[in-house]
């Protein structure tokens, strides 16, 4: 279809009526003299779009509150209870700075286009800078993390290299100044417009050599070394199966070319049965699929986004060249021009519009998994036992603010059938001469005993608390407790209230 010679029928354009220059020229969808209307989206994707573009924004902030609560509970929370380490924070930074992509625009809600024809670019658009420097560099630090990851994983498992500070240095250099400088390149060299999305995506130009290539780079790199980390374990458990089998055939048959050196190692080297060691051999290697699950999922998890984004992305800039350059007179564009002049009618022409490239359903579902990353990293750092430390902290702390001042209060006793180890100490004054048992009746040591013994374990373990606590109070403290016993007595009983109140 060609619109040579004639003026441009609804719904194109005519490219001379805008000749302002502003905007991202490039991203102009134009054949002869007529353009499609931008955005182009509202042309080639049904009237739900907006709505998926939503429902991503949202699970973006989402995520964000996710990543954010990861990150307050590595900084709160001690090590022990929170797994805090420096490739996790990390990761959750780059996820935060991914979400931010999807969000600026949620909160901004940026014009698409310049002018009627013309989208908007990085220099014409503030948001759109943002956005989208916000997604490359978040995108590449992900992946990068990641990386990081998986190379940890490996030096510990598969050649028993520690934890070093040269380590945490390395990765802090490569995981952050290698994406700030591929997304300042990518800035500079590419750019970045509204091309199908309200997030600025890169340009069609040197994308793939300036951060795609590098992000598949990376992330293929990332998920060979979690395959070579995997069969290294499955390779020692193969070759002790095998050991163990030779070991087994050769005491049956009795051909062994090498005996023991002494009778203690030849007792544990023939005694034990070869399916024990088979089974503690497979013990080792599952642990250590255990211990390591999370890594995995998490480099299963990016290498999947990774290829979605580059394959939907690149896909996009290559279809999109490609649909310029042959304009409307391709066969399969021209006829949906033709449905559209015809028709006027977009959604009538919907399914001739899948022949432009990608389609909505591709760049919905992309929209939506950039915006679970948060999600799911939280999902997958998050454990069982850092939300009950949670919990104690907060009770915790509502306890002492609902108590009164410890330096007014008189000091608390765990149990009043036996005395501080501090008390017996000083003072010399047995269970039986306690002046709580006059105050607790039922509580004395007598009636006590075998209650205390079954629940708690038996009389050492009350001692341990005993001396647990008596270590934890200041010793003049606990002294004027039962040095002033019936001071406290007589001022109980004249005010009526209950006795020995602990605090």
């Amino acid at each position: 279809m060609s619109f040579m010679g004639t003026s441009c029928p609804l719904p194109f354009l005519s490219r001379d009526n805008y000749t302002s220059g502003g905007g991202y020229l490039g991203g102009r969808f134009c054949s002869d003299e007529c353009c499609l209307p931008c955005p182009l989206t509202e042309l080639i994707y049904s009237d739900n779009f907006p709505t998926h573009e939503l429902v991503a924004g949202w699970l973006s902030v989402v995520s964000l509150i996710a990543s954010v609560f990861l990150l307050l509970t590595f900084a709160v929370l001690a090590p022990e209870k929170s797994h805090r380490h420096y490739l996790s924070v990390g990761l959750t930074i780059a996820n935060v700075i991914l979400q931010l992509a999807i969000i600026v625009p949620l909160g901004a809600k940026p014009s698409m286009c310049y002018d009627d024809i013309t989208p908007n670019d990085m220099y014409s658009d503030l948001p759109c800078a943002f956005s989208g420097a916000f997604l490359l560099w978040g995108g590449m630090a992900c992946v990068c993390w990641v990386l990081s990851r998986s190379l940890w994983t490996n030096l510990r498992v598969c050649w028993n290299i520690p934890d070093t500070r040269a380590f945490l240095v390395a990765s802090q250099i490569f995981c952050w100044g290698l994406p700030t400088l591929l997304t300042a390149v990518c800035m500079k060299y590419t750019g970045v417009s509204y091309r199908l999305t309200i997030i600025c995506l890169p340009n069609d130009k040197h994308t793939f050599t300036t951060y795609f290539g590098w992000m598949i780079a990376f992330a293929s790199l990332a998920f060979a070394l979690q395959i070579i980390t995997s069969f290294y374990c499955l390779y020692i458990y193969l070759m002790n199966l095998w050991k163990t089998s030779s070991s087994s055939a050769s005491r049956n048959t009795g051909t062994s070319s090498e005996l023991p050196t002494s009778a203690t190692t030849a007792k544990s080297t023939w005694d034990k049965p070869w399916k024990a060691n088979r089974q503690q051999a497979w013990a080792r290697v599952r642990r250590i699929f255990i211990l390591q699950w999370r890594n995995i999922s998490l480099c299963l998890f990016s290498i999947a986004v990774v290829a979605m984004l580059s394959g939907v992305f690149v896909d996009l800039n290559t279809s999109l060249a490609r649909d310029k350059a042959r304009g409307f007179r391709a066969k399969e564009i021209a006829g949906w021009a033709a449905c559209l002049v015809i028709t006027q009618d977009k959604n009538k022409c919907l399914p001739l519009a899948k022949q432009l490239g990608i389609t909505e359903a591709a760049v919905s579902a992309s929209l939506i998994v950039c915006a679970l990353t948060g999600l799911n990293t939280f999902a997958l750092l998050m454990r069982w036992g850092t939300l009950v430390a949670w919990w104690e902290l907060i009770r915790g702390s509502r306890r002492r603010r609902d108590s009164e001042d410890f330096l007014n209060a008189e000091p608390r006793r765990i149990t009043f059938d036996q005395p501080l180890e501090s008390e017996t100490n000083k003072n010399d004054i047995s269970p039986l001469d306690s002046p709580a048992s006059e105050f607790f009746p039922g509580r004395g040591p007598e009636s006590n005993h075998h209650r205390y013994s079954d629940s708690l374990g038996g009389g050492s373990t009350i001692q341990h608390r005993l001396d647990s606590d008596a270590s934890a109070r200041q010793q003049g403290r606990a002294s004027m407790f039962i040095e002033h016993a019936d001071e406290f007595q007589e001022k109980q009983m004249s005010e009526k209230s209950p006795p020995g109140r602990a605090l």
